[in-house]
């Protein structure tokens, strides 16, 4: 554990300007389930929310939206975790904790598709492909009502995120103030968050 939080704390600590060439890097995105879960969990994120709101803060402000959500699943205490920060906003995060029967409400049954929507009105706007060799995905899924509701979405980009070999949850960018563009999407599955120490 401490040296995780070592990492992810030195990331921060150099500067929050000099993380961001053109995207922010997140090999130490925190995703780490002993850190995030466990943590978080038993020590009501004393330790791992103040690690997610910057990173999450940083994701937000780079691709100009309103909210970044990490959402985590726990097969073992059979819970899904939700770190939720909307940009610009720096207090500590204590993630919500949800049953595993929320899975579809959040994408978390289809970790292989990375997705943006831009439009959910009528038939919307959106693209996407599978993650394991690119295709590109006719059919999206989409949230359902009651969580594009719950989060107030309008637009979103959300790519899966790997842990010991294993899709193990999902990074969502809500509500873009421009239309994302196929080459941010591209960034995060790129960066799929396999480069993960333990990954």
């Amino acid at each position: 554990m401490v040296s995780w939080l070592g990492l992810l704390a030195g990331h921060f600590a150099g500067g929050r300007g000099t993380c961001l060439s053109w995207r922010p890097q997140p090999a130490v995105c925190g995703a780490n389930r002993f850190l995030f879960a466990h943590q978080c969990h038993h020590a009501g994120g004393s330790g791992a929310g103040g690690i997610a709101s910057p990173f999450l803060d940083e994701l937000a402000r780079t691709f100009s939206a309103e909210e970044a959500l990490l959402l985590y699943r726990d097969t073992d205490l059979e819970r899904i975790f939700l770190w939720r920060l909307k940009a610009g906003e720096s207090e500590r995060l204590v993630p919500e904790s949800m049953p595993l029967s929320r899975t579809d409400g959040f994408l978390l049954d289809d970790m292989d598709a990375a997705i943006c929507w831009n439009s959910l009105a009528g038939p919307g706007s959106g693209f996407g492909w599978d993650r394991r060799n690119g295709k590109v995905i006719k059919n999206l899924p989409r949230l359902p009502g009651p969580a594009q509701q719950e989060l107030k979405v309008q637009s979103f980009l959300t790519v899966a995120f790997d842990q010991a070999g294993q899709a193990s949850g999902r990074i969502f960018l809500l509500n873009g103030r421009k239309p994302f563009q196929k080459n941010d999407l591209a960034w995060l599955e790129k960066y799929r968050w396999e480069r993960l120490p333990g990954s």
